[in-house]
């Protein structure tokens, strides 16, 4: 859980800086939207997406044949176990103040849809320049959610201001930008400790009103809409869910009003497309279970074409005969589910994932040169070596009916519940 939170937050703070270095300037106000968005969408699947990629290694490298899905299975129920007789309630002082931050951020959430709802209740409907409204009296602002604009009453003087607002509501409704705000929100409940979560909804919500603000001028007067603008810049609904006329800085919005909206630069859309294709496949690459050896002094990889190797000390992965435990790999588990131990301090800090550690067979059986692969945390790999070195000797491996080195490698799961 620790581990892809983390990755999480990486992928989503490199491709936010991606987006205030090459895109914040811009005027594709759709393909800026657009950025954001599929950026928070890619760094929330990323964690659950892997693509395997199988290890490459000579034959003096290469990883053993062990039987790498057996073992991650029954370590998961090992180290479940293990962190169930040593968990307090099951959580640790820092995942409960996530949950209660994160259950703050959802009744926040709650009550601003609670407070639109009775907004809805209260409203009316009536048609403005061919456009159904909900009109609610007493209401001083208008805003939209998803399509629905919420305006209140307006004398015979207002309205020009109301026309030029219902253009820019019907915007925003046409665009259904509230479906943006209203899904990182939801994100936010969940990732409220992301820096990154709080720039892109800001980030957002002005991009929004720029493309907004952008097609209603075409069918106004840019005077008129300038003026109107001004005269609403202290408003404010109250409203996190909602889009309103006088949301954003409004010497942005009149800045951004004085320029021509235009499509982003086609060589920078192809490097932006690069640099999220390189993000992805960076985070989504996973070494998978299988190795693929790789031996450029001879044809064959193979225990037949080994027959006259030149050293004793020569390490192999391909072999006759995997080196086996006494008693059977079931013995193995059984053994190694009461030496594990998951570190205390590691769990409480919620910290979890798989370990690969690598060692050696020797020729007498004995267990020599372990070596962490990939880990977590150091506390976890120095767990599982600590486990390992506890066993007695392997039958060893044969090539050709000679005993042999052979390297191989064991996944660990560490895993919080």
């Amino acid at each position: 859980m620790i581990s892809s939170a983390l990755e999480i937050l990486i992928v989503h703070s490199i491709l936010l800086i991606v987006y205030l270095l090459f895109l914040r300037k811009e005027r594709d106000y759709a393909f800026m939207r657009f950025f954001l968005l599929g950026s928070t969408i890619l760094a929330f699947i990323l964690p659950v997406l892997t693509i395997p990629v199988p290890i490459l290694a000579s034959s003096q490298e290469a990883y053993g044949s062990l039987d790498l899905i057996s073992f991650t299975q029954v370590l998961d129920t090992i180290t479940k176990e293990a962190i169930h007789e040593n968990s307090i309630l099951g959580f640790s002082v820092w995942v409960w103040g996530y949950i209660l931050v994160s259950s703050l951020f959802l009744f926040q959430f709650l009550t601003g849809l609670w407070k639109i709802i009775s907004l809805y209740r209260k409203s009316r409907i009536q048609i403005m320049k061919n456009t159904p409204v909900r009109v609610i009296d007493g209401l001083s602002e208008s805003f939209t959610f998803f399509r629905t604009i919420f305006m209140g009453c307006h004398s015979n003087n207002d309205t020009q201001s109301h026309e030029i607002i219902l253009c820019h509501e019907t915007v925003h409704a046409r665009e259904l930008h509230t479906l943006d705000i209203f899904s990182l929100q939801l994100f936010r409940v969940l990732f409220w400790w992301m820096p990154s979560t709080w720039i892109t909804i800001s980030e957002l919500k002005k991009i929004h009103e720029y493309q907004a603000d952008s097609k209603a001028i075409k069918t106004m007067n840019s005077d008129s809409y300038t003026h109107v603008l001004i005269a609403n810049a202290l408003k404010s609904s109250g409203l996190g869910l909602v889009h309103a006329f006088h949301d954003g800085s409004i010497a942005d919005r009149l800045r951004k009003l004085k320029q021509v909206p235009r499509r982003i630069n086609n060589n920078k859309s192809l490097l932006l497309t690069g640099i999220v294709i390189m993000v992805a496949v960076i985070f989504a690459c996973e070494p998978s279970n299988e190795s693929v050896n790789m031996d450029l002094n001879k044809e064959e990889n193979t225990p037949a074409s080994k027959s006259g190797w030149s050293s004793e000390n020569e390490v192999f992965s391909v072999v006759d005969q995997t080196p086996v435990y006494p008693g059977g790999m079931k013995a193995f588990y059984s053994e190694l589910a009461g030496k594990i131990k998951y570190p205390k301090d590691a769990r409480l800090e919620g910290i979890e994932g798989r370990v690969l550690i690598q060692f050696i067979v020797e020729k007498d059986g004995s267990m020599t040169a372990f070596e962490t692969l990939k880990s977590p945390d150091d506390r976890l790999s120095a767990a599982a070596m600590a486990a390992l070195r506890q066993f007695d000797k392997f039958e060893p491996g044969t090539v050709n009916g000679k005993k042999v080195r052979v390297r191989l490698v064991l996944p660990v799961s560490f895993e919080v519940s």
